[in-house]
Order: C-alpha cells, then structure tokens, then sequence
C-alpha cells in the first residue's frame, strides 16, 4: 500500500488498542525532555566522545529507538506534539513567540488529571512558560518565570538541570500513593553552551557536549532517586528530544530553520513498566506517538491524534511503516524565506519546498545526494501522503485565532536573547527562497539584533542594508531596519524600509503600525488611517492596528468612527484597555465628564498605562481638564513605575 493510503488507518490504531491488556498500569509516569539534543551524542547512540553514563544505562535496560523523529526543530512545536499526539499543522503551536496551544486542545495532562492522576510539570525555560497553554492539564506546573520575580531570573533566563531534578524527586516524595505523571525538561544543551565544571574544563574544545554530560548527571540523579524509592518496577519512564542542533551541519548554526537529520533525529528511550530487556527498534517513529504510548498504559481512550501507541512495540512487536510528518514554518514567518514540510517513509526523506529534496537516509544518513530528480514516483508518493496528513490534520473546525500567542514586548524580547527572533507572523512571500540558501545570512541576522538590542542603531543599520543587498525581501531585517531609523530620527529612511516591506508582506502589522506612526507625527493623518484600514481589513482581529486607527480617527476629529472602531475591538473581548482610553477621549469632547472619568478608571483598573508617546497624545490631552484626571494619571505613572 502507498505512503498516502496507509496513514489514516495506521493513526486510528491507537483508539483500537488503548487498555486492550490486563497487566495493571503504572504507578508512575515519568516523562523526561532533553532539550536541543542530539540523538547521535549520546553514547548509546553510538558517540564516543561524550559523557552519558546515566542514560546509556537507561538504554540498557529500556527500548532505544534509533530513529526517532521530531515533528519540528523548535521547543514548544515538538512539545505541543509530544503532549497532544498531534502534529503542529494540528495543534497550531508552530513556533516560539509567535503562537500557543490552544486551549481546546486535548493533553496527555488533561487526560491523566481527569483520569484521577497527579500531575506534576517542571519546565525549564522561556519558551514553555505558561501563557504559551503547554501548562495545560498540570495541578501544578513550576513556571519559575511566575514563581520568582523577574529581577531574580538567572542570567541565562533557564532553569538549571539540578533544580529539575530537585523538583522532580520532590515531587515523587509527595506522591502519598497515588498515580504521578511526571514532567522534567531540560535544557543545558540549548545555546549558549556553558558547561559547569567539571564539564567545562573537560570539554573546553566541545562545550555542547559538556552541557549534555551535565544533564546526563541532573538525570542520573533522578534516575537513582526512582530506584531508592522502589518505583523503578512500577514507572513508565520515557526519554525525548524535543529536537537536535545544527552545530554547522547544513551550515545551521542551531536551530529552528532547516529541517535535516541533524535538527529533527531525536533520541527516544523508553522503559516500560515491570522488568525488561534492551532492545533496539530500527523503524523509525515520531514523537507524535509519545501521548497515545502514555495514554495507553494508563488504561485512557484519547481524541484523534496523528500518533499511535507503541505498546505493542514496547512489548517486542515492531512499528507499521507508516508516513511521518516534519515541518518547520520559522524561516518563513520570521524572514520571509520559504515554508518547509514533509514526510519521513522508512528510510526515504521528502521534503516540499521551492526546489523540493528527496533523501535516502540508510545509504546517505547526512543528505547530500538530493535523488529528487531521479525518483519522480516516489516523489508524488510522498507528496500525496503529506497532502493526506495535512487534510487529516486540519479536517475539523478550529479557531485560527486561539493558536496565536499575545505576548508582551519583554517577553518576545527574551525570546530574542535566547536565539528566536521576530515575534510576530506575517504572510508568505512570492517567490521566497529556499532556507538552506540563505541560511549563511543568520550570523548577519543575529549580529543585526544583538547591535539593535544595545542600541547602537547606527551599526544595526549598517548591517541590515549589508543583509538586504543579499536579501532585499527579509522581514524581520526590513522591519528591523525601519524601527532603527526611527530611533535615529532618519523618519524618510525608515518609511522607505517600511514602504518596501509592506509592498511584499501588506498584512505584516508591526510595519504598518510603524508606517502610520510617522504619518501621524508628520500630521498626514489621511494617510494614516488609509494605512491602517487597510491593515486592519488584512488583520481584522490586530488590536494594535484598531486601536492606532481609533487614535487617528480620534485625531483628525472623527469621534463617531474612533468610538465605533474603539467599541468593536472591546465588544469582541480584545484585552487593550487603551480602547477604553478612547471612549475615554471620545466622551471627554463630547462633554460628558462623569462617563469619560468612569472609562478611564476603568482603563487604569484593567492595567492600562501610557507605553508610546502615541498613547500619550491626543488621548490624554483630552482628558486632562477633567476633574480627577491628575489623580488618573498619576496611577498610571504609577504602573509604568
């Protein structure tokens, strides 16, 4: 049978056999993910220059998967799918920053919980805090970035492996006898690779690998305590990568951008409950399969989910060949270069792209010899059966909204530091190149924001019209470019690099958000708001672009359509308590003091608080004969601190 036709039955397998057996389940789950890591170094993938005694031990009394692939190079992507048995094109969480799991989404967590287990959560980083819905189905979820005030957050804006594992074993000394689901993440091997000692004097020349022999030492310890405790028999424990890194394969810094091997296989160890054997399976898996393998042992039906439960193959069967599904949408939402998706069949990789790629992997595991051209059948077998995944996968009513992250402007900047620009999406780009051709550009890019983070705009730019010479359409360099030149008060400069950017990407907002900012301080407030209609005709659901609109309405003294504008954007829930400011503003003019003083006040109860100059005129310059305005203000001053 075709790659296409055996993927819808092949991932209904799982709602056929979750709690077929009659051995009883687990008294713990332990589900452990090691962040940014390799399959192929660790020792008991076949390493020897690295230092994993603890899980190399594990391998030996466990099921190694050799070829365990990741659905996307990027955290929250690869974790949304280990939790939900669903593949990004499904639960929507597609990248860092930009997106969340949407609430009707269905966790293993939620699943566990409502099945009547504790379940404990121990992220380790930015990218899973829990604005971003990963926290789902967790009674308790150690979010540090909640738990400790920002001014006490580590340098490295992580939660360190020995902390993971202090939690963990905590929370096995709670567990008072009823079933635990267990989440430990962590995240030593992310960049930047700064290994404790000892690891930093023994792998001085190689500090990636020094931080995986430090988490290796941070599992061990947990791994030991599981034993101390007498649960060892009794656990489930499964080990992932939620992806790899690039260390310059592909000339991939990291990554996130491409989507070979050395980003998407991932290890994948996993002991069953009760005592068994070492025992390597060769087929590959995905791990989309990590939730319905979990939820089978716990005896739990679950919803649709693209993976199967590998229980069977736990339990000496070996996996269907079945088609596997990758992606990677970051290049293209963050620079405008082109989308990736395909499938992995066995040994054989396709990828879709601008110039599409076809891979046989036993005999060339680091793809070099694209077979594209020489395989047009098997080509369109592959295509068809990521075609069938991807309608599969999107063959149900979804809110194209809930999966879209709104996080604040500190937020998305330590995304940043931590390697994941942009922040917010934009459209697709004609034409746009493939990733791997411009991927020699992302040390210009990253030189580009770690200049503009220090403000040395000058130098920023410099480099941005050094990036654009190569690579005219790149969004995050246009837009970046554009934010600096403001900075510098070059505002001719930066509405050329916002004009040129919004001809390729018209619904990119923050540009256009840019572009209507200088119109409105020039005072060509028409042009403004033509900009930002059309912006919001392409965004209707973009409370930034509604309310920059109501501001120039407001301005050029058509009150009746800023409040309408204003009104829409509250009476569909937007969480901006800025538009309350403009009925605020609105109702001021119009005389009516006590209704503009009850707006405001409740704009400064709902948090709102002067961030732009913009915000700060013409708004309030309304506002400010009012009686008890002063004592407004001053509150709002107040929560700027």
């Amino acid at each position: 049978m075709s790659p296409a036709g055996r993927f819808v039955g092949l991932a209904l397998l799982f709602l056929a056999v979750a709690g077929c057996a009659d051995t009883p389940p687990p008294q713990t789950v332990v589900l452990i993910t090691l962040d940014t890591t390799r399959a192929d170094r660790l020792g008991c993938y076949g390493y020897t220059q690295g230092e994993t005694p603890n899980l190399d031990r594990l391998a030996g009394a466990a099921v190694r998967f050799e070829e365990a692939q990741a659905p996307a190079p990027i955290t929250l992507a690869s974790h949304a799918t280990m939790f939900t048995g669903r593949y990004p094109s499904a639960h929507g969480a597609r990248y860092n920053g930009m997106f969340r799991l949407p609430d009707s989404s269905v966790t293993i967590a939620e699943l566990l919980r409502d099945g009547g287990w504790q379940t404990v959560g121990v992220p380790a980083s930015f990218p899973m805090i829990v604005e971003t819905g990963i926290g789902q189905g967790f009674a308790t979820y150690h979010d540090m970035f909640q738990e400790i005030p920002r001014e006490e957050w580590s340098e490295e804006l992580e939660r360190a492996g020995a902390d993971v594992t202090d939690l963990g074993i905590a929370a096995l000394d709670a567990q008072a006898g009823e079933p635990l689901f267990l989440w430990l993440h962590y995240w030593e091997p992310h960049y930047p690779y700064v290994p404790p000692f000892p690891y930093s004097a023994r792998f001085r020349d190689r500090p990636y690998d020094g931080e995986v022999a430090e988490m290796d030492r941070q599992i061990g310890r947990f791994l030991d305590a599981l034993r101390e405790r007498r649960l060892w028999e009794r656990s489930l424990i499964v080990v992932a990568g939620d992806h790899g890194e690039g260390l310059y394969d592909h000339n991939e810094k990291t990554h996130a951008m491409l989507v070979y091997q050395s980003t998407l296989r991932v290890p994948l160890i996993v002991k069953p409950p009760g005592s068994s054997r070492a025992r390597v399976v060769a087929e590959p898996v995905t791990l989309a399969d990590v939730a319905p393998t979990i939820a089978d042992y716990a005896r739990l039906a679950g919803p649709k989910m693209e993976g199967i439960s590998l229980r069977q193959v736990l339990e000496g069967d070996q996996p269907p060949r079945r088609a596997l599904y990758f992606e990677s949408l970051a290049a293209s939402l963050v620079y405008g270069w082109g989308p990736l998706a395909g499938v992995r069949w066995g040994p054989w990789k396709y990828t879709r792209s601008a110039t599409p790629e076809l891979y046989d992997l036993e005999t060339d595991p680091d793809e070099q010899l694209d077979l594209h051209h020489n395989q047009p059948d098997r080509v369109a077998d592959l295509e068809a059966a990521l075609t069938e995944i991807e309608t599969w996968s999107s063959d149900e009513e979804r809110d194209p909204g809930a999966a879209v992250a709104q996080l604040d402007a500190a937020s998305l900047e330590i995304l940043a530091s931590l390697g994941y620009v942009g922040g917010v999406a934009g459209g697709e780009r004609e034409g746009a190149p493939h990733p791997r051709d411009m991927i020699h550009l992302e040390r210009d890019v990253q030189a580009v924001r770690t200049l503009a983070r220090d403000h040395d705009f000058e130098r920023a730019l410099e480099r941005c019209d050094a990036v654009l010479q190569q690579d005219p359409g790149n969004r995050y360099i246009l837009w970046t470019a554009a934010d600096a030149a403001v900075k510098l008060r070059e505002f001719g400069r930066a509405q050329r690099y916002a004009r040129e950017a919004l001809e390729i990407y018209p619904e990119f907002a923050p540009l256009r958000i840019i572009q209507a900012d200088l119109w409105m301080q020039s005072e060509e407030l028409e042009r403004a708001v033509a900009s930002l209609r059309r912006g919001v005709e392409l965004a209707p659901d973009d409370a930034a672009l509604g309310h920059r609109l109501a501001v120039a309405l407001y301005a050029l003294g058509r009150t009746d359509e800023a409040l309408a504008t204003a009104e829409r954007f509250i009476d569909a829930g937007a969480e901006e308590p800025a538009f309350l400011v403009v009925r605020a503003a609105v109702a001021a003019r119009r005389g009516a003091a006590d209704e503009a003083m009850a707006a405001l006040r409740l704009a400064v109860g709902q948090g709102y608080q002067p961030r732009s100059p913009l915000l700060d005129e013409p708004l309030l310059k309304a506002l400010r004969p009012l009686p008890g305005f002063d004592e407004q203000h001053a509150a709002m001053r107040e929560k700027r601190g």
